[in-house]
């Protein structure tokens, strides 16, 4: 007799279903495709819902608008008044205020004033800080020398620059000859220790300050003091009184054709990457024939360029 499978059994367990179970699922699948039905003609039956009034919601709103066109009335002449003293420079999107030219002393200046003069309050800045610094103005140059001031500005006020004269002051002729000259410290010669007497001045950073002007050949302009690490424009501004560069053009020149690449690097304008770049330059061209010749190397745009050129020679 033939071995029935027990898979067979298995399977007519899970798939032979009764009179009453056929029944139930075919209920189930009318209700399941009663309900597609339903839902698929369902856009076509779009649900109105009852209008809105919006009636009082549009009175609040003309309300809103009336009181605020009444404000507006009622601040036009504030509103006025501010515009004439504040302008709105479109150009530049800054703000612009009305200059008021007066006689005044630059010393101690209250901030009104010079921003009644037309000053920012960034300009002020500065100017407040070289005071707070122990710098003062003995001179109209004085004035023109602080960088914060453009030469526009001070051409424009300097009619009205009233600095009191120390030789009109009341006081004993017999003790003129006492008076004591303003210190002036020569920064392209001063040594670490004569650099100290300045103000704000100390034995390290007097050291710095020597370092960096050997390792430049020497200072060209004053305003080079701000390339010293630590250096702030408020501190040169309140040297500015008692320092100065009598011999500008004494200084020592690099050999662009001679100097090794140890010389070169060190220098604080040209570095390691450019040192190299002259040195390659230098071999594929049989040396340089004018310093004006190194702009060809792509590193020296013509702002490094006018940096440089003083330190740099042929021969």
């Amino acid at each position: 007799m033939k071995k029935r499978s027990p898979f067979r059994d298995t399977w007519k367990d899970y798939f032979s279903f009764s009179k009453r179970e056929r029944r139930g699922i075919l209920a189930i699948l009318l209700i399941i495709f009663l309900q597609i039905i339903f839902l698929l003609y369902l856009k076509y039956f779009p649900v109105k819902d009852p209008p809105q009034d919006f009636t009082a919601f549009k009175k609040e709103v003309d309300s809103f608008y009336v009181a605020l066109d009444r404000s507006n009335i009622a601040s036009e002449k504030t509103n006025n008044e501010i515009d004439a003293e504040i302008k709105l420079d479109t150009s530049s999107g800054k703000i612009k205020r009305p200059t008021e030219l007066f006689a005044f002393n630059p010393n101690n200046l209250p901030v009104e004033d010079w921003r009644r003069l037309g000053f920012s309050d960034k300009q002020i800045k500065v100017i407040k800080n070289y005071e707070a610094k122990g710098g003062k103005f003995y001179s109209k140059e004085n004035v023109r020398k602080m960088y914060c001031i453009t030469e526009t500005q001070f051409a424009r006020i300097e009619p009205f620059i009233a600095i009191p004269d120390k030789a009109g002051d009341h006081r004993d002729t017999t003790f003129k000859k006492h008076e004591f000259k303003p210190l002036m410290v020569d920064i392209g010669i001063a040594d670490s220790v004569e650099l100290t007497k300045l103000r704000g001045i100390g034995p390290g950073f007097g050291r710095r300050i020597s370092i960096y002007r050997d390792k430049l050949g020497g200072f060209k302009r004053m305003e080079q003091l701000m390339e010293v690490w630590g250096f702030s424009d408020s501190l040169y501004q309140s040297l500015l009184p008692n320092i100065c560069l009598r011999d500008s053009d004494n200084i020592r020149k690099l050999s662009l054709n001679n100097s090794d690449f140890k010389g070169l690097k060190d220098h604080p304008y040209i570095g390691y990457q450019l040192a190299g770049l002259i040195c390659n330059y230098r071999k594929q061209h049989a040396g340089f024939k004018s310093v004006e010749e190194i702009k060809k190397i792509p590193l020296v745009n013509e702002q490094l360029y006018s940096k440089l050129a003083p330190y740099l020679k042929t021969e």
